[in-house]
């Protein structure tokens, strides 16, 4: 047997190792993505959009252009995603595409080519997409395309997708996408439609929380003459809602208002033009989702605003007075003595009328028709007043609230009575330290009082052209400087079936407690509401009252 030369030995070492290196490297061979399959272009006004499957294993994507079928092809772009626009382009222009898949290991070859001609007569891309997140929502919008009859709304939970199409398609350049997970970063794209596809629009992206307000689960809008009367429901956690308005379907909207309430007036308005109308939500985060839309077509056949009716007895009349209505032309007062009878028309008249020659002692009930050009009219509150010369009796339940240098007092109403005056003294039925009227108030505030020092109060009651009642029993008071101080000024403002208040914070204050009366009534020892903030809104009101 033949012994191996030394020479022969060093060529089978080499052959040895470079099979082993073969096999090693093997690996990152098959480590290479494949080539993106699905590859799809659709063709659009100067731009051709492409998509294509995601490669297992790729980081990114490579795009070629060619201008002749299989190739030579340029490199015009690489993206994270599936997807690319190309734009830019020579309209009437054939031009073809492969795409490959790359990772750190390397390059696919090519994909299948895929080919697209842009063309004048297909709609552009929409423009300016953006995406605003809200609570488990996002809400899109962008410009709108001349003569586009929908769009489609496509999303994905990653950077260039796959995107799935979301349904219904959206018949404005605004959509709502709802029901999604809290802090799940999603994106978007879309696509003008009419009689042929357009192609997408930039890529936009958003990522819903918690910390958002969610949009208004209900949104009304109803139409009057030049006004629109819009409510919603409360999203929880808002301290005040933005609200937009658009003249077409979709919007675009254009921002009208912030109130603090969830009910809007929207006056001024052009008769014949139909309105649309979102509404969100707004927190110390900022500006949630857009709420579904609300439409008011605004019309001169619409009623007019009803408005609020008020009353002041005299001597052998009554004044009434009320204030102007959106879209109104006239006003009608009606009367009746038998406040289960037919009402006597009392004729046309502006926004105050005083009757004479009535029957001192007797109720007289009041209401005012707002009119304009429709059939239909908007007719006020009802008001009870009877016209007297006599002195009334005393107010009676007079309840009074020590504060820091102050002492705040409630009490019944008295009939008829238009003034009430305030005595203060520092002994029971002792000469006035202070003394002032309320202008027909039932609730009066006395500042600068002494703290430690106790003061006894009385109070009067004036009809009209009457002299004043006699006096309350006294009812005493010590300021104590541990106490808060009172408010120095509440703000209402009325909504539809609500009103909502506001004030300024009180140094010290922990919380509030909120009392509310009709007119004519006495005040509630019960509290409606006690907030910690600064705002409150009373719901389920009786509009008029």
């Amino acid at each position: 047997m033949k012994r191996k030369s030394y020479g022969q030995k060093i060529i089978t070492m080499v052959l040895i190792s470079a099979l082993s290196f073969l096999l090693l490297q093997s690996p990152a061979v098959a480590a290479i993505p494949s080539p993106p399959t699905g590859l799809a272009a659709i063709a659009g006004n100067g731009e051709i959009s492409l998509t294509w499957n995601s490669v297992a294993g790729a980081t990114s994507y490579a795009v070629y252009r060619g201008q002749s079928s299989g190739g030579p092809y340029s490199f015009i772009a690489r993206t994270q995603g599936t997807g690319h626009i190309n734009r830019g382009l020579t309209n009437s222009t054939t031009y073809y595409y492969v795409a490959t898949a790359l990772n750190g290991d390397g390059q696919s070859p090519y994909s299948s080519q895929v080919t697209a001609t842009p063309k004048a007569t297909v709609l552009p891309a929409p423009a300016g997409l953006t995406a605003v997140p809200g609570n488990g929502e996002v809400t899109l919008s962008w410009n709108p395309v001349t003569s586009a009859v929908s769009y489609n709304v496509y999303r994905a939970t990653s950077r260039g997708g796959p995107y799935t199409v979301l349904t219904p398609a959206a018949q404005g350049p605004g959509f709502t996408d709802r029901g999604l997970t809290n802090d799940a970063p999603y994106f978007y794209v879309v696509q003008t439609m009419s009689t042929s596809t357009g192609a997408y629009s930039e890529e936009a992206g958003a990522t819903p929380s918690a910390l958002l307000p969610t949009a208004p689960a209900t949104f009304t809008a109803t139409p009057g003459s030049t006004w629109a009367s819009l409510s919603w429901s409360p999203s929880e956690g808002a301290i005040a809602y933005a609200v937009y308005r658009g003249t077409k379907i979709g919007g675009p909207y254009t921002f009208e208002a912030l109130p603090n309430t969830t009910a809007y007036e929207d006056s001024g308005l052009s008769n014949g033009t139909t309105y649309y109308y979102v509404v969100a939500a707004v927190n110390a985060n900022g500006r949630g989702a857009f709420s579904v839309e609300a439409v008011a077509a605004v019309s001169a056949n619409e009623q007019p605003h009803a408005t609020v009716l008020t009353a002041q007895p005299y001597d052998k009349q009554i004044s009434l007075n009320w204030g102007g209505s959106f879209g109104a032309t006239s006003y009608t007062v009606h009367r009746r003595t038998d406040p289960n009878g037919e009402y006597t028309n009392l004729g046309t008249k502006n926004s105050g009328f005083t009757d004479t020659g009535l029957v001192n002692g007797t109720m007289y009930y009041y209401v005012v028709d707002v009119h304009n050009g429709s059939p239909t009219v908007a007719r006020s509150n009802e008001v009870a007043m009877a016209p007297t010369t006599a002195a009334g009796p005393a107010p009676g339940n007079i309840t009074v609230i020590p504060g820091n240098t102050q002492a705040t007092l409630t009490w019944n109403p008295v009939a008829n009575a238009w003034n009430y005056a305030v005595t203060i003294a520092e002994s029971p039925g002792g000469p006035s330290v202070w003394w002032g009227q309320t202008s027909g108030k039932t609730a009066f505030t006395a500042n600068n009082l002494t703290n430690g020092q106790t003061y006894y109060i009385r109070i009067q009651s004036q009809p009209p052209s009457a002299a004043y009642s006699a006096y309350s029993a006294d009812v005493s008071v010590m300021p104590t400087y541990t106490l808060p101080l009172a408010l120095t000024q509440l703000e209402a403002t009325p909504g539809n079936t609500q009103i909502s208040l506001t004030w300024p914070a009180v140094t010290g204050a922990t919380g509030y407690r909120v009392y509310r009366k009709t007119e004519g009534s006495a005040w509630s020892q019960t509290p409606i509401g006690s907030p910690t903030a600064t705002l409150f809104t009373d719901t389920g009101l009786t509009n008029g009252m």
